[in-house]
């Protein structure tokens, strides 16, 4: 069986404001949250520290670095998906059959 599918420009504006409203911010908020997860000196004991503590900090960084990514990529899909309604939005009047 196969699904018919239907584009729209407000299927494609519901997507941007989703993502507006619901996964940009909870990734920001993820983000965030790595500040909290800090174990501060002496939380590793001195050996500790050596062993798990600078690692644990490179961990940090790069979850830091990856969701700051991820927040760029989701604000260039919002201008590609801005343009992509604007231009089905254009497609649609284009389209519209107008009796005389």
């Amino acid at each position: 069986m196969t699904q018919d599918r239907y584009v729209t420009s407000t299927a494609i504006q519901s997507i941007r404001t989703e993502l507006d409203d619901d996964v940009i911010p909870k990734i920001g908020e993820l983000r965030g949250l790595i500040d909290s997860t800090d174990v501060p000196f002496p939380g590793w004991g001195g050996v500790g520290e050596l062993a798990i503590g600078l690692r644990y900090r490179q961990v940090q960084e790069d979850a830091r670095e990856k969701l700051s990514q991820a927040l760029d990529v989701l604000e260039s899909w919002q201008e590609a998906l801005n343009t992509a309604a604007v231009n089905w939005r254009t497609a649609e009047y284009n389209s519209t059959v107008v009796y005389q």
